[in-house]
């Protein structure tokens, strides 16, 4: 190579490294915060992409936004929740309230619920990146964030109305807990 010798003498001349060469160092010397970002593009890009077409509009979703708006409109908070199918008990209210600051923040979109379930799965995601992380590492918290971002189960159930969207971070919850108090101890 031409560029290491000068009048016969092998002398290393510093060349300006190119863009490419510059954005590849970049990525490569912060590879987890680049793999991090990717996963929750990724989850954004497969939960909001064709929002409009994929709304699950079935009668239980109906029915909450009509008494959240209704709530909204008389300026009340509901109080209880609907029955729970696994028995004859009730949930509390929160989910509604929750509902009822999406659409504080948004009161002139009707999709509002379903953009604020959108976030809390990316949300999700993020948070299983998390505890994949505490649990074995920077590299199994990317694999545990990328499953957990196209996986079917969790991206349907972002675009659903209902509690059982918090059964996951419950679950992350009850995940971190011993880990965080065996570390403690």
């Amino acid at each position: 190579d031409l560029r290491y010798y000068i009048k016969g003498q092998k002398v290393p001349i510093y060349t300006e490294p190119t863009t490419l060469e510059k954005v590849l160092a970049f990525f490569i010397r912060y590879r987890y915060h680049t793999l991090v970002l990717v996963v929750i593009t990724i989850a954004f890009l497969v939960r909001f992409s064709f929002l409009d077409t994929r709304l699950n509009l079935d009668g239980e979703n109906s029915r909450d936004i009509i008494i959240v708006q209704e709530a909204l409109k008389r300026h009340e908070l509901p109080s209880v929740e609907q029955l729970s199918y696994a028995g004859a008990f009730m949930f509390g209210p929160v989910y509604y309230w929750l509902l009822m600051g999406g659409y504080a923040l948004l009161p002139q979109v009707f999709i509002t619920p379903w953009i604020l379930f959108g976030l809390v799965g990316v949300g999700i995601v993020i948070f299983l990146l998390y505890c994949g992380k505490k649990i074995g590492g920077n590299m199994f918290g990317i694999v545990v964030g990328f499953f957990a971002a196209i996986s079917p189960p969790l991206v349907v159930q972002s675009l659903t109305l209902g509690q059982q969207n918090f059964n996951t971070i419950i679950f992350g919850v009850g995940l971190l807990l011993p880990i965080f108090f065996a570390k403690n101890q």
